[in-house]
């Protein structure tokens, strides 16, 4: 009787891998997504009269059971302002204004970035970063479908700019 449960159990566990493969093989990729969502905001064109942008949303921790709110400020040519509000902790935040970036942190307090951060930052705060090639980036992927408020969402993952 343990045998057949435990042939059981792998045929359920090797099904279960083979329909998330397969569901996964069906995924668009994270180009397919991105083209999707400017498309979706009037094409090229609608996107490039803009010059700034604000995404708000939320922002957890799961395994420290933390959260609160991420607010995404960006500005033509490349000003980039992110500010996270975590319950408990307060309020940190970077901010690029197209020559300096710093950061202000209530843990570590304020710093200047320099470097590779600074360069990291830069390359962050691009504007029309989202309608490069894939080329320009160190991962660009679809990495399958999670819940979020409710409903099923792609979940893509992008690298850093190359340059």
């Amino acid at each position: 009787m343990r045998s057949i449960l435990t042939i059981l159990l792998l045929a359920a566990v090797a099904n279960f891998g083979l329909i998330t493969r397969a569901e996964d093989a069906k995924l668009p990729t994270a180009r397919e997504v991105i083209d999707r969502s400017i498309k979706e905001m009037g094409g090229i064109d609608a996107f490039l009269k803009h010059s700034s942008q604000t995404l708000k949303g939320k922002y957890s921790m799961g395994a420290q059971g933390i959260g609160g709110t991420i607010q995404i400020q960006a500005a033509k040519p490349n000003r980039f302002s992110l500010t996270i509000e975590l319950g408990g902790v307060g309020q940190i935040a970077t901010v690029y204004d197209g020559t300096n970036g710093w950061s202000i942190n209530p843990m570590t307090g304020a710093s200047l970035m320099e470097g590779k951060m600074l360069e990291q930052l830069a390359a962050q705060a691009e504007f029309d970063a989202m309608l490069h090639d894939e080329s320009h980036f160190t991962l660009m992927q679809t990495v399958g479908r999670t819940n979020f408020e409710g409903g099923r969402m792609l979940r893509c993952e992008i690298g850093s700019q190359k340059w």
